[in-house]
């Protein structure tokens, strides 16, 4: 990963790649990224040490995971976690797991870049937990600046059998930024502005000089 190509695949651990990308000077103008949903799925691949003290000779214990099945998990000795992003046993340490990747982004992101994200949410005992606005807080503690928070609709989602409650039929897509004064978004809103304005005064009744909905009552 010496030079930063466009269309090139890296597959690898993503904080891996991203620790190689900052030692090599390398930054970004976007980042687009949906992380595993916690307590979702196991996804087949390989567990990976998180929290990891690189001078420890771990020793790992038995722990309960989201899905209650025992697995060496967590170290005796400095606490570090052996697992997949997505099945730690907590909710709190999945958060912590997304932020710390999303500080070795803040490295390769550049002042003006963009960085997208999208979490779903979860159930716990008929609770929604609150991920995406838990990790919001953490974000903006940390000192990112949420621009937008997109709502991704899904309308063909599978209803779900329970009786107290409404289909979740959407996530979030938070946009942040690094510097509010830097980054750059003006020519496409631009554009969709302007293309907004003219398709309005098309319309019978639209927003004109001598014709303005919000002056005239009928």
């Amino acid at each position: 990963m010496t030079n930063l190509k466009i269309n090139q695949l890296s597959n690898t651990d993503c904080r891996e790649g991203l620790a190689q990308m900052i030692e090599e000077g390398l930054q970004v103008d976007c980042v687009i990224t949906s992380p595993p949903y916690w307590g979702l799925r196991d996804y087949g691949i390989r567990k990976i040490i998180w929290d990891n003290d690189p001078e420890c000779d771990h020793i790992w214990t038995d722990h309960l995971s989201f899905n209650f099945l025992k697995e060496s998990t967590f170290c005796v000795y400095c606490g570090a976690w052996f697992g997949i992003l997505g099945s730690e046993p907590t909710f709190g340490l999945y958060i912590d797991h997304l932020f710390e990747v999303c500080e070795l982004i803040w490295d390769t992101l550049k002042s003006t870049g963009v960085f997208w994200i999208n979490l779903g949410t979860k159930y716990l005992n008929q609770n929604l937990i609150g991920i995406p606005e838990r990790f919001l807080i953490k974000m903006l503690d940390r000192g990112w600046i949420r621009i937008n928070t997109v709502i991704w609709y899904k309308p063909n989602t599978m209803p779900e059998s329970v009786k107290r409650r409404f289909t979740r039929d959407f996530e979030y897509v938070y946009v942040f930024v690094k510097n509010i004064k830097k980054y750059f978004f003006e020519q496409q809103f631009e554009r969709s502005y302007t293309e907004f304005i003219y398709s309005r005064k098309l319309l019978k009744g639209g927003i004109q000089e001598k014709n303005n909905p919000r002056q005239r009552w009928g």
